[in-house]
């Protein structure tokens, strides 16, 4: 599994790659002398069960599990002799330095015990390698030392397993497999790193020559969750004496905040005392030893910061002796702890929308690969709802099951039995729904059960009495509907209408979307989604300065938007306050197809409403059918003049096509592909565009169109140009049918499917000349109606062959 500690500080610092331990035998113990200060190792905490616990809102628990502060220890003096030049150290240092293949590339090591054959490197360079009986296994290749001193490639490969690693801290230690003799070995200092100090960074850059050495200082020494220079950004106390009293207000929220988030992508990075120096370091460096003249480790290679390419992060050589304590001779079993891979960034969230808090999500990225969009991270679901009771540090939330999503793997924990703790652990290694691996996992330790292979990856019967609806709501929430059971995706199948108050979160910025100077929108990014909010109304959001932090805003729980949007990989949520009354009285959902080309939903168009709801305070909401297969947007929704004016400008800015419906000349899902002509009988009647995930067919029945059969499909397809009777717009599963039955030039009846294979009408409507003025029609049956454009025998014939190729084409966009 890939740990994304080591990528996350302000998305700018990435990871460089991808027992007898001696010390150094050059100081001798002084009896007298001042003492000095020795810097130890960072008590290490899991970071993600406080972030639960402050998602929560429970600040007592979450400060009893913050980390204590730094401790220094004290010890007498120890005099060193005149250090040798630099380049002392590359003979020294290098030898004992390997190369450790990855999945994706290569990483360095360091051996520190010749005689056991134990290699120090970072835990990011091995947790991919994770084998089925969860040990890690690992080849290295050594280095050889020429005459003139330079080390290469031996081609000496070598097995060797993880021993004992530390996720947090991002260390780990692999163990040779029967090492070879006269194996060079580097030491560990008992001096720590200072300040300005000239050091010697060893690894082997996949952008360059291996075994190489950069030279460089120590520039800072310290804990890079609470010493980071952009931590200090700003004076919150420092007021305008002529600014407002509002206006210093506002400062010091936004101040605040803005230290607040920084804090919270900080501490992605490790949670351990560092060493920053000015070594150009790069990926596949990662675990190779920082040394002092001597040769000596003081420190392990960890990351870079993008933008400063001498600014480079090294796992301090305190931590490293508290690792190489006790170092077993066995593989030791990496089971992951989902609370512990959280990191910084959690939201608490109502899955399945009945109103209850029931999920955790820390999501660390969005992946794109091979054009398909996953969402990625942690996710931990109480399904039975009753977190909040017994809530303690080391057990900040009770989930029933929990879902950790990184890169093509799915690790999936379930507590089968009840008793709050996890013993069972899936892992669907392409997160397609089949696992390969299953294990029971009980006092720290995993046993496999193949047994249990026969499961779905998120599964039903593994939690005995789970909801089939909350099982479908977490996989389809996700946009991972494969990873689940067909009946728990039909169980989900109604969308329930999320709570505004507990879905928005606490991020965003703020946004003066209709330029009047006056901020009315925030804009968000939501857990595997993304959110606005518009409130024109709003007193607390006057306050704001467009790109302001909306956290302090959002606190207050004194706003009361017109206007919500939320898309996720579910679909996407339109909610509205028509009356600007300050609550919301209809909901639109835009369900997304799950699914779709090995779950590339993202492109799928998501801005047409497939279900609505009327809301009203204190009752059910109650399902409507005027709005479904009407867009999401929709500005006539509006009755205050003045709110309509400020929507049209501001988060959507654009109105209703003629009622609300696709346009057909638009083209396919709103994608720019080429138009043809097709001919329906002797003459070019049909204009024809197909995209990867939708269809359109224009259709011009009685040939009436000027030089129809002599103008390209380009000419033709400019509004106003084709005089068409028939329209059909397939959108991935859903489809519109477009009617002129009197035959005037204009659309006057548009019947609705969500599912275009079945065919069968959805919604009708009927529509006024302008299309302003749109009635909801009672009819059934297919929407597919030749006869109301009363086309001839054989148009008709054609057509229908038209439509059932236009049915037979969604399953080639649907998963397997």
């Amino acid at each position: 599994m890939k740990h994304v500690f080591a990528f996350g500080v302000l998305g700018a610092l990435v990871a460089c790659g991808g027992h007898g331990v001696t010390s150094s035998p050059r100081t001798t113990p002084s009896s007298t002398g001042a003492a000095r200060q020795r810097e130890v190792a960072s008590p290490r905490v899991c970071l993600g069960k406080r972030r639960i616990l402050e998602a929560l809102g429970n600040k007592e628990l979450a400060t009893a599990a913050a980390r204590p502060s730094d401790r220094v220890e004290l010890e007498p003096a120890r005099p060193r002799g005149v250090a040798p030049a630099i380049e002392h150290a590359y003979g020294v240092a290098a030898p004992a330095t390997v190369l450790i293949k990855t999945r994706d590339g290569m990483g360095s090591g360091v051996i520190i015990d010749a005689r056991r054959g134990l290699v120090l490197t970072n835990h990011h360079v091995i947790d991919d390698l994770l084998g089925e009986d969860l040990t890690i296994h690992v080849t290295l290749e050594l280095g050889k030392t020429l005459p003139a001193g330079r080390v290469v490639a031996s081609d000496t490969k070598l097995e060797g397993v993880v021993v004992k690693t530390d996720a947090v801290k991002d260390l780990a230690i692999v163990k040779i497999i029967d090492p070879p003799k006269q194996l060079a070995q580097a030491q560990i200092s008992e001096f720590d790193p200072r300040v300005g100090e000239t050091v010697m960074s060893i690894g082997n850059a996949g952008i360059g020559l291996t075994w190489a050495a950069k030279v460089c200082n120590v520039s800072k020494i310290g804990d890079a969750t609470r010493e980071t220079s952009m931590l200090e950004v700003g004076d919150c106390t420092r007021d305008d004496p002529t600014a407002t009293e509002d206006d210093r207000r506002r400062h010091r929220e936004q101040c605040q905040a803005r230290k607040e988030e920084i804090k919270r992508n900080v501490e992605q990075s490790p949670q351990a005392l560092s060493v920053q120096t000015t070594c150009s370091v790069n990926g596949g460096d990662s675990g190779g030893p920082l040394v002092n003249a001597w040769g000596e480790i003081v420190g392990l290679n960890q990351s870079v910061r993008f933008g400063a390419n001498t600014l480079a992060f090294h796992v301090h050589v305190a931590e490293i002796r508290e690792l190489v304590k006790d170092v077993p001779d066995t593989a030791v079993a990496v089971i992951p702890d989902p609370f512990c891979e959280s990191g910084a960034e959690v939201t608490v969230e109502d899955f399945d929308g009945d109103g209850v808090f029931d999920a955790t999500s820390a999501a660390k990225s969005m992946a794109f690969e091979g054009g398909q969009v996953r969402p990625q991270g942690v996710f931990l679901f109480d399904l039975d709802e009753d977190s909040t009771k017994g809530m303690t540090a080391d057990r900040p939330f009770d989930p029933e099951v929990a879902l950790v999503l990184e890169r093509d793997d799915a690790f999936a924990f379930y507590d089968t039995d009840g008793d709050g703790e996890l013993d069972v652990m899936l892992r669907d290694d392409q997160a397609d729904g089949t696992p390969e691996r299953a294990y029971r996992i009980a006092h720290g330790q995993a046993k496999p059960d193949r047994s249990l292979l026969s499961k779905k990856t998120l599964d039903p019967s593994l939690v005995p009495g789970g909801s089939l609806q909350r099982f479908g709501a977490v996989a389809v929430g996700l946009g991972h509907s494969k990873l689940t059971t067909r009946d728990a995706i039909a169980a989900a199948d109604t969308p329930r209408v999320p709570d505004f108050a507990r879905s928005f979160g606490d991020e965003g910025y703020a946004q003066d979307s209709d330029g009047d100077g006056t901020v009315e929108t925030i804009y968000a990014r939501q857990n595997a989604g993304m959110a606005v909010l518009f409130d024109v109304r709003s007193k607390v959001l006057g306050g704001l300065k467009s790109g302001d932090a909306a956290a302090p805003a959002l606190k207050t729980g004194q706003l009361h938007p017109q206007y919500v949007y939320f898309d996720k990989p579910a679909g996407a949520w339109a909610l509205y306050d028509t009356d600007a009354d300050g609550n919301f009285d209809l909901a639109l959902f835009s369900k997304r197809p799950q699914q779709i080309d090995g779950n590339d939903r993202f492109s799928v168009n998501t801005s047409y409403a497939t279900h609505a709801f009327a809301i009203a305070s204190g009752k059910p909401p109650v399902a409507i059918k005027d709005p479904v297969g009407r867009s999401l947007s929709r500005p006539d929704l509006f009755r205050d003049a003045a709110v309509k004016k400020a929507f049209l400008q501001g988060p959507t800015g654009r109105s209703d096509q003629r009622g609300g419906f696709p346009d057909p000349l638009e083209g396919a899902t709103g994608q720019s592909e080429p138009w043809h002509l097709v001919a329906l009988d002797h003459d070019r009647q049909v204009l024809e565009q197909t995209s990867r995930l939708g269809h359109v067919v224009v259709v011009d029945l009685d040939r009436d169109t000027k030089k129809l059969a002599t103008r390209t499909p380009s000419e033709l397809a400019k509004p106003g140009e084709l005089d068409a009777e028939l329209a059909i717009v397939r959108d991935v599963e859903a489809g519109w049918f477009y009617y002129d039955t009197d035959r005037d030039g204009a659309y006057d009846t548009v019947l609705y499917t969500r599912d275009f294979a079945a065919g069968q009408i959805d919604n009708a409507f009927k529509l006024d000349p302008t299309g302003e003025k749109v009635t909801v029609l009672a009819m059934t049956g297919p929407a597919f109606r030749p006869e109301l454009v009363k086309a001839s025998g054989k148009a008709r014939e054609k057509l229908t062959a038209i439509v059932d190729s236009m049915k037979a084409s969604i399953a080639s966009t649907k998963g397997k």
